[in-house]
């Protein structure tokens, strides 16, 4: 299904369902030395593993600097499609840990950390996927 810019997701979609993936400071900092860079590698690697999932409804990513590194943002239109993301990923229901962007009215919303280590079992676990 369409990957939606993150404006015109949220003006289409105001009760999605959320599964951010929080970036410590420390990985952004171990994975590229190079500040401006480090959310895009982050970030491209969820748009990835999101495809490899094959939404069947609207869905968008994008990703913010917080107080304790950044948060790659994943709303999805459809609830099972958020699901299948935060099974992957170990997401659980913790509202506080996405910071401002708890406040927007989600119809669920799941976090997880997003560390080296989950990095790598993504990227594993696309290594695993057939491509369509």
């Amino acid at each position: 299904m369409p990957r939606y810019d993150w404006d015109e997701f949220l003006r289409a979609y105001q009760a999605a369902h959320l599964v951010a993936g929080l970036v410590p400071r420390t990985a952004n900092a171990a994975r590229l030395g190079r500040p401006g860079r480090v959310n895009l590698t982050w970030s491209s690697v969820l748009e990835n593993v999101v495809a490899t999932l094959r939404p069947q409804h609207g869905y968008s990513i994008t990703h913010m600097p917080n107080d304790r590194g950044s948060v790659v943002l994943c709303a999805f239109e459809h609830p099972a499609d958020a699901d299948r993301l935060a099974e992957l990923t170990r997401a659980v229901d913790d509202p506080r840990s996405v910071g401002a962007w708890a406040e927007l009215g989600w119809a669920s919303r799941r976090c997880f950390l997003f560390d080296r280590h989950a990095r790598r079992e993504l990227v594993d676990h696309m290594r695993g996927v057939e491509p369509d």
